[in-house]
This record gives structure tokens, C-alpha cells and sequence, in this order.
């Protein structure tokens, strides 16, 4: 399978990026007239109403009902806890801070599985290290991850 850069991917791509981005800044902006947890909740709002209008004009599937539970517990550790914790964390930390300690969980969940599993390290993983490091050495690092794991080709 070839992956091919279209304009379109392109530009879904930068779209994602800059709204990620601006992520942190936008809650360090919006916890000035929201507490932490009201603010979660108006994020919550806002997305939950896009992809309801995104969903209803694409005709997704409405998921089963054995699913719902699986749904609801990831929804409230992985999405609310998040979101949470992130919020209460910037109440302390600066925008930049907290997308720098965002960007090293690969690092924190490599070293957790190592320590707590028994996981082995190998050496390919230094790369995943280096491309969370906010050092500019590690952007060829980076790079050679993105092409990896974002845009893989099969040959």
C-alpha cells in the first residue's frame, strides 16, 4: 500500500496539528473565566455537539449495546481524568509546561511498563525517547517516527 500526501491530507493534518497545539493555550486562556472542572465540562459540550452533527451527516453506525459499558469507563478514566487533571495542572504550571510534560507520556508509559510489567526496552526505543525530548537534535528523531508509525507503508 502506498500512502500518498494529498492536498487534502495535508491540510487535515495541519488543521489537527494547530488545534492540538493551541490546545494548551486555549484552556490557560478559558481557565481565567472557568474553574478547572466547568471548564472540562464546556469542552466536553463543544465536542460532544461536533461530532453529533458529524455524525448524524455521516451515518455512523449507532454502536451496540455490549459496547456502551467499555465506552463509559473509557470515557470517564481516559477522557475525564485527562481532562481534569490537565485543567487543575495548568492552574499551576505554564501553557508550555504542560504540553512539554503531555508530549513525554511515551516516555513515562515506556519506563512504567518496563518497571511495572517487566517489559524489555529495545533499542529502537531511544528514538520514541529522543522525539519527546524538547531538545532540536531529537527532530530527525522525530521525523523518522513519524514516517514510521503515522504514515506506514507496506511494500
Amino acid at each position: 500500500m502506498k500512502v500518498f500526501l494529498t492536498p487534502r491530507v495535508l491540510l487535515t493534518l495541519l488543521f489537527a496539528v494547530v488545534f492540538w497545539a493551541s490546545a494548551f493555550a486555549g484552556i490557560r486562556a478559558g481557565l481565567q473565566s472557568y474553574p478547572p472542572a466547568h471548564l472540562a465540562i464546556v469542552r466536553f459540550l463543544v465536542a460532544s455537539a461536533v461530532l453529533v452533527l458529524y455524525a448524524a451527516l455521516s451515518h455512523f453506525r449507532r454502536p451496540e449495546l455490549k459496547d456502551l459499558a467499555g465506552f463509559a469507563l473509557t470515557g470517564l478514566l481516559g477522557i475525564t481524568y485527562y481532562n481534569l487533571a490537565l485543567n487543575y495542572g495548568e492552574t499551576n504550571v505554564t501553557a508550555g509546561t504542560a504540553s512539554l510534560l503531555i508530549a513525554s507520556t511515551p516516555v513515562w508509559t515506556a519506563i512504567s511498563a518496563s518497571i511495572g510489567l517487566r517489559e524489555r526496552l529495545s533499542t529502537g526505543d531511544g528514538s520514541a525517547f529522543s522525539s519527546a525530548s524538547p531538545v532540536p537534535a531529537s527532530l530527525p528523531a522525530a521525523r523518522v517516527k513519524a514516517r514510521a508509525f503515522i504514515f506506514p507503508c507496506t511494500r
